[in-house]
């Protein structure tokens, strides 16, 4: 079957593809835990890794304030994902420099939707400094990203 040129307008946010790799690079750190955990800890991280993406389309889809709140909730399952990487660290099944590379995606990633909460609370403020000097570049608010309240 032939995929279209349709997106929605999630699917064109850094921040959206920046979690989808961070889904990815869940999944094969993962692939590595024993098989006692794969229905416990295993599950639980992917998909709390997975909540983040699913928040933030979900969200995009609604009203201004609803899609606050659904990045809201986005950061959230970020601080589900750091508890379940601190149990598999003290578990010993992750290494210090595993750990240490997802909390740094994780930070960039809440870092990310911060910028995009404050994006949409001001939009005339990031819309004008980028039109300025394009230092914005890493926050995308697409124009039907959400309804007008």
């Amino acid at each position: 079957m032939e995929r279209n040129n349709f997106n929605f307008s999630f699917e064109d946010l850094r921040l959206f593809q920046k979690n989808l790799d961070f889904i990815d690079y869940i999944y094969k750190v993962v692939a590595n835990f024993p098989d006692n955990e794969k229905d416990n800890l295993v599950l639980k991280l992917k998909n709390a890794s997975q909540s983040i993406a699913i928040n933030i389309a979900e969200g995009s889809g609604e009203n201004k304030t609803q899609y606050i709140n659904s990045l809201r909730i986005a950061k959230a399952a970020i601080r589900e994902c750091i508890v379940y990487v601190l149990i598999a660290k003290r578990q010993d099944l992750i290494d210090e420099i595993t750990e240490e590379e997802i909390r740094n995606k994780l930070i960039e990633i809440s870092k990310m939707i911060s910028g995009l909460i404050r994006s949409l609370k001001n939009p005339d403020q990031y819309r004008s400094k980028e039109n300025n000097n394009n230092s914005y570049n890493n926050i995308q608010i697409p124009e039907n990203s959400f309804n007008n309240e």
